[in-house]
């Protein structure tokens, strides 16, 4: 008989010993998702689902289910061991030891300010995230024996969940594609150059170029619709698609067509030029002039052959130049200088 007393206080003392400690986990959970987690503790066993409607925060649900033969008790209420009392709750002197009575609190009582959880069922608890990503959740648990709805606690458990928040955007998830597919697209394309090519640059771009301006049309739309704004975090990855749709940028390479009636098929290498490269080695011969580091007769021969070219000797050149007055201005005067220097 003593053998088998002791026995079962042995039990006793291992099962006070097992839900004594407190635990600590990090659990991801799908918002919206199909199927709970459910997370095995030593002390119960946690389900917990995160929804979401529309722009409110996510609430996240946590099924609480008890698995030992003590009855759980969360509080939300800072009660001191007199009102307890009056609940007809109490420390027990002996098995609760030297822990601080000074209680708890759990945030998830979801209106109780006392919740119980009796031997083999469930309640469930809800947090509101203050993060659209992460959330801390603490279920200070104290176990109590019950008996004729008197409760005398015994050991305390403070279950710590750090939540990772999955968010499935389907909004963002649909123009990201768009964009993604539409980079992908211009990085296959080349425009073609060719002064004699049946479509001018800007042409050829326009389709692309009007793609672009959609997009990003969408994106301003998506930020007025959620108040959103640019430093906002949720705005973030809606900023990057942005940058990435301004670098865009098209591969030219000229193609086989053939020349069009009355189009010159004059090809120098100067055809390529543009007003800014004209005006960076003009400026640069003049500059290698003004330091002494070439002489006058020397910067005239380097300098004629893209004066020659820019005022007609190159057509495609020219053209380019004379649509380009602010270039072509300093173009002439840098010139200039150099002949009258």
């Amino acid at each position: 008989m003593k053998r088998r007393l002791l026995f079962l206080l042995l039990c006793a003392a291992q099962s006070l010993f097992t839900i004594a400690q407190d635990e600590q986990m990090n659990i991801e959970v799908d918002v919206n998702g199909d199927q709970p987690v459910r997370k095995e503790l030593n002390s119960c066993t946690l389900s917990l689902t995160a929804s979401r409607f529309g722009n409110s925060p996510v609430e996240l649900s946590i099924d609480l289910e008890n698995n030992l033969q003590y009855s759980i008790l969360l509080f939300a209420h800072a009660y001191t061991e007199k009102d307890l009392k009056k609940h007809k709750i109490r420390f027990d002197k002996k098995s609760y030891g030297s822990m601080s009575r000074n209680l708890l609190l759990c945030d998830g009582l979801d209106g109780d300010n006392i919740l119980r959880v009796e031997p083999s069922s469930n309640r469930t608890l809800k947090f509101i995230a203050s993060d659209n990503d992460m959330m801390l959740c603490e279920l200070p648990l104290y176990f109590a024996k019950s008996k004729k709805n008197k409760h005398r606690i015994v050991n305390r458990v403070k279950i710590r969940l750090n939540v990772k928040l999955i968010q499935e955007d389907a909004e963002f998830d649909s123009i990201n594609s768009s964009c993604k597919e539409l980079i992908e697209e211009i990085g296959k394309f080349r425009v073609c150059s060719r002064p004699s090519h049946h479509e001018s640059v800007e042409a050829q771009k326009a389709p692309y170029v009007n793609r672009i301006k959609e997009l990003k049309e969408k994106i301003t739309d998506i930020k007025v619709l959620h108040n959103w704004r640019d430093r906002d975090a949720d705005y973030k990855k809606y900023r990057d698609l942005l940058m990435q749709l301004d670098n865009v940028e098209f591969k030219e390479e000229w193609c086989g067509c053939k020349p069009k009636v009355g189009i010159s098929t004059h090809s120098c290498r100067f055809c390529q030029k543009t007003p800014s490269e004209v005006l960076t080695n003009v400026q640069r011969i003049y500059q290698k002039l003004d330091v002494d580091r070439i002489k006058k007769q020397a910067a005239k021969t380097e300098v004629e052959p893209w004066h020659r070219a820019w005022i007609g000797g190159c057509p495609n050149l020219k053209k380019k130049i004379d649509r380009d007055s602010n270039n072509r201005k300093k173009i002439e005067s840098y010139y200039n200088s150099i002949i009258n220097y």
